[in-house]
Formats: structure tokens, sequence, C-alpha cells
């Protein structure tokens, strides 16, 4: 049996950062789990892209669909935490190069997107893309399809895979809102109760020179976490994530194909 012979698809398997397989990637690679989700999310649209670039002539095709062959005779992994556990990062390394030609800077992008390091980055990318390679041969080979099919069948991953990362980041959003909404809440009940409190309370002249700022019950940590969180926005959250997050893989996409 195929790694992935009962698997959906590979984004709903590696988009859980409590699953045995974003742990198996965040381990190998070294870094947190919800990082290495973040980058896989990020990367899986750009390898297809990539893949469906390469594929576009019909020697392009005909390489690829013979890789594919090639991967979906290997059969002896029990899980897609064994394959990570036993992936060969030299491999992985060498896809990268052959995708993308200027693999450096495809990381580098990812990297300052993300606010990640470019050598975490590349850690997580050299696991992913033999992943990738490894679903894609195992859908050519239990569904038989032809180098044609297998075309359509990658540029329909890269699609369904931009508009699930675009759907993440949407609902990543709304909970940024939803917590500024709770702050300017919470701040304002505070200011209310101080009014109150004030009216009764003797006003002390202030110094000249001297200030002092209420955060409010959801300020110090919540509040530079949606601060920072909101940072790359200019501040705000945007009021039409779909369009903007769009901006977000089709810059990649821009800068590279």
């Amino acid at each position: 049996m195929g790694l992935f012979d009962t698997a959906g698809s590979l984004m709903d398997i590696l988009s859980k950062v409590d699953s045995n397989d974003v742990t198996a990637i965040s381990d190998r690679a070294g870094i947190d789990a919800s990082k290495a989700s973040s980058i896989v999310g990020m990367a899986l649209p750009l390898i297809l892209k990539a893949i469906n670039n390469n594929t576009s002539t019909e020697e392009g095709l005909i390489a690829f669909d013979n890789a594919l062959k090639d991967h979906a005779n290997d059969t002896h992994f029990d899980s897609v935490a064994d394959y990570t556990q036993k992936a060969d990062v030299e491999d992985g390394d060498k896809m990268l190069n052959h995708l993308f030609g200027n693999k450096t800077g495809i990381i580098e992008k990812i990297a300052d997107t993300l606010g990640l390091s470019p050598a975490a980055v590349k850690r997580v990318l050299v696991l992913v893309a033999p992943l990738l390679i490894k679903y894609m041969a195992d859908n050519k080979k239990n569904k038989q399809l032809t180098a044609e099919e297998v075309r359509r069948q990658a540029q329909a991953e890269e699609e369904t895979l931009q508009n699930q990362y675009e759907e993440q980041i949407r609902r990543y959003e709304e909970q940024i809102e939803q917590l500024k909404r709770q702050q300017a809440q919470q701040q304002g009940q505070v200011t209310q109760q101080t009014e109150r409190r004030e009216d009764y309370i003797p006003k002390i002249p202030q110094q000249p020179g001297n200030s002092t700022t209420n955060d409010g019950a959801f300020g110090g940590i919540l509040g530079s976490l949606i601060e920072q969180m909101s940072q790359k926005g200019g501040g705000q959250v945007s009021q039409a994530p779909k369009s903007q997050n769009k901006s977000i893989v089709e810059s990649l996409l821009d800068s590279f194909f």
C-alpha cells in the first residue's frame, strides 16, 4: 500500500498543528510546530506552481511523469511521520534546486513574509518537497493517471492549496480583529470606571514632564501580541481580507514565475 493511498489532500494532513505528521516535520527541522505549519501552508502552492511551470512543455511533463513512477515504488513507509523521519534532505535540496532554480530567493521571500530565518524555512522545505512528490506519485499510481491527467491534477491542486491557505489566513485575521475588539471594549470599561472614581477623588495636579498611561486589562502581553500580529498590515486588519490574502501568495508567485 502506498503512503497516501487513503489520505485526503496534503494540505489537510499538514495544516493540523497538533498532528503527528506536522510534529515529525517540526522535530526534524528543529522548529515550533505552528511555524512549520505556516511554512508548509505558504510553500505548497509555490512548489506546485513550479511543477506546473516545469510541466508546461511536453519534455518537462514526460520527465516529471517518469519521476512520479519512480517515487510510486517507494512503499516501505508506514506514515507521513515515518517518511519525514527517513527523508533524504539532500534529495529534497536537489528537488528544490530543480524546481525553483534560485531556491535561495524563494526561501528568503518566505522567511521574510513569515518573519522566520531562511535556515528554518529551508529545513522545512527540503522535507516538504519530497512529501509532495510522493503524494502525487501515489495519486498517479492509485488512479492510473496519464501524463496529461497528472498535469491537470497538479494545476487543480495548486488552486486548491492556494485557496485553502488563503482561507486559513482569513480566519487568522478574523481572530486578530476579535482580539482587538475585546481589547477596545475592555479599555472602554476601565476608562468608565476611572471616570466614576475621579468624581469622588480630588484631582492631583500633574507635574510637568510626567505622564501616565493605562493599557487596561488587555495590555501587556496581549496588547503586544495584537500589535505584532497587525504590524504587517500597517497596524490595521484589512477590511477585505480575501484580496489581501491573495497578495501574500500571489506576490511570491509573481516574484519567481
